[in-house]
């Protein structure tokens, strides 16, 4: 009995302690984005996270926990034993080793609280103004056709909830056409 309780203090102390985020990163991230495996960006890298982190937090850390289709990205890099809380605390150790300003950081802050998840819409708005103008969809003759269709405001942009009616309806006219 008394060499029972220290061994199950031993046990209890080695089970409480958490990984920290360094630790998780070396054993599950290092070793795609140490060398920069398939583009994945680099750690310290800061022009490569300062592109990433622009389309805020909220979008890198859906990235990370979900993965990024047709990428080498996996869900959870492919360590589905860690839980999204270690995930966005890898996140976090990785954006701040690249030694972000504090601008872009607030940069990303401000597209975050736009809200916007949708990846499409964010990979068309260049400027990450929450919005997309005529100059952003002239590459897609359908969707700049459909800005002035579904610019419910008449502003002149489509803003994600008039992006996402616009792709629907695209969708749906796709769909009619091929049946």
């Amino acid at each position: 009995m008394r060499y029972l309780l220290p061994a199950l203090l031993v046990g209890l102390c080695t089970t409480v302690q958490a990984a920290t985020p360094q630790k998780l990163y070396a054993e599950g991230c290092a070793h795609c984005h140490t060398p920069g495996i398939s583009d994945a960006p680099k750690l310290g890298d800061r022009s490569e996270w300062a592109k990433r982190i622009r389309s805020g937090m909220k979008l890198l850390y859906q990235a990370a926990i979900e993965g990024v289709p047709n990428t080498a990205m996996a869900p959870k890099g492919g360590h589905r034993d860690m839980t999204d809380a270690d995930v966005r605390a890898v996140v976090d150790f990785m954006v701040a080793a690249a030694g972000l300003t504090a601008a872009e950081i607030a940069a990303a802050a401000r597209y975050d609280a736009l809200d916007i998840s949708d990846r499409e819409f964010i990979r068309l708005d260049v400027n990450f103004d929450g919005v997309l103008t005529p100059d952003e969809l002239r590459h897609d003759p359908q969707l700049a056709q459909g800005l002035a269709r579904f610019d419910r405001n008449r502003d002149g942009k489509l803003d994600a909830t008039e992006y996402q009616a616009l792709e629907t309806a695209l969708e749906h006219e796709r769909a009619a056409v091929t049946v």
